[in-house]
């Protein structure tokens, strides 16, 4: 996987990018009270030592951003496990393709990754009501959708300010993604989604628990690792603090997982971005303003 899209770790030894609140733009409930914000400083730094990462064994997203325990194991993560990639064929999408709900382009991207052998899956928790799934980035799938088509140029100033700047600086890509949004009108129920995957035989669904406690979002590009929520939790002697973990690492490759053709780099790196777009809009989608950001770079 090449990582020129991703920010270079130009910063001198033991020195890190001041982090970056999330802003106006964000619309959400989710961010740090008073005493997450107390402990903020020395967290972080346990964060940017890379302490709460562990290996994973694919660099193929199944794993969800959210921050609470309950998973078994680690998994490249990204919002919605491969509903990201769902999202990431749905926004570059071939207008002719004839998939008109999420749930059929969700079986149809489950076929895909199947067949190639990749890992798929995502999560539910143990209090989620209705057609709810607990699934944050699935249960608002259409108010993120609404975020891309809305606010895509507060998504490329974040991208930018975050140092993804090759992947923001394509404007016709951005406008398709962006419109490609604005156009999806037919939205499946979020159990649908998660019914798709349990379909496959292969596939990993965890029951997370708690509510969400996350006060700080991880974007991480060191590659081949995810922050191990259990650990963290163990590390911190609860879970009053956690954190989202972005896996933007593994896009490029996930994107080319799910590419029509795999070797056509124009098709991969407007499936990465598209990754890149879904992710930060879920994250202004269901956090607050004063959610802080940071990137962990290779060390």
């Amino acid at each position: 996987m090449s990582d020129e899209a991703f920010p270079a770790n130009n910063t001198p030894e033991g020195e890190h990018m001041p982090e970056v609140n999330l802003g106006d733009s964000a619309e959400g409930l989710i961010q740090p009270n008073d005493d997450q914000a107390a402990r903020f400083p020395e967290i972080k730094g346990r964060i940017l030592s890379g302490d709460f990462h562990e290996p994973v064994d694919s660099s193929i997203v199944s794993g969800c951003i959210d921050g609470r325990c309950g998973s078994k194991s680690p998994r490249a993560s990204s919002a919605g496990g491969t509903i990201s990639l769902m999202v990431a064929r749905d926004l570059t999408r071939d207008y002719k393709d004839g998939f008109k709900t999420t749930a059929e382009l969700m079986r149809k991207t489950i076929e895909t990754l199947d067949g190639r052998g990749h890992p798929i899956g995502d999560h539910v928790d143990d209090h989620a009501e209705g057609e709810k799934t607990g699934c944050g980035a699935n249960d608002n799938l259409a108010r993120i959708y609404r975020v891309i088509a809305q606010k895509g140029g507060a998504i490329r100033q974040l991208a930018r300010e975050l140092g993804f700047d090759e992947l923001v600086d394509d404007d016709e890509v951005c406008e398709r993604i962006e419109q490609a949004a604005a156009d999806r009108f037919a939205f499946s129920e979020p159990v649908e989604l998660i019914e798709a995957i349990k379909e496959t035989p292969k596939a990993t669904i965890e029951t997370l628990h708690g509510d969400h406690n996350e006060a700080v979002i991880v974007v991480n590009t060191r590659p081949g690792t995810t922050l191990y929520h259990q650990l963290m939790a163990d590390e911190l002697g609860g879970e009053e603090f956690e954190a989202f973990d972005v896996d933007a690492w593994a896009f490029e490759d996930s994107a080319r997982a799910v590419a029509d053709n795999p070797d056509d780099a124009a098709e991969v790196s407007a499936k990465t971005t598209a990754l890149l777009y879904y992710n930060f809009a879920t994250a202004l989608a269901l956090c607050g303003p004063n959610m802080p950001i940071v990137v962990l770079r290779e060390p």
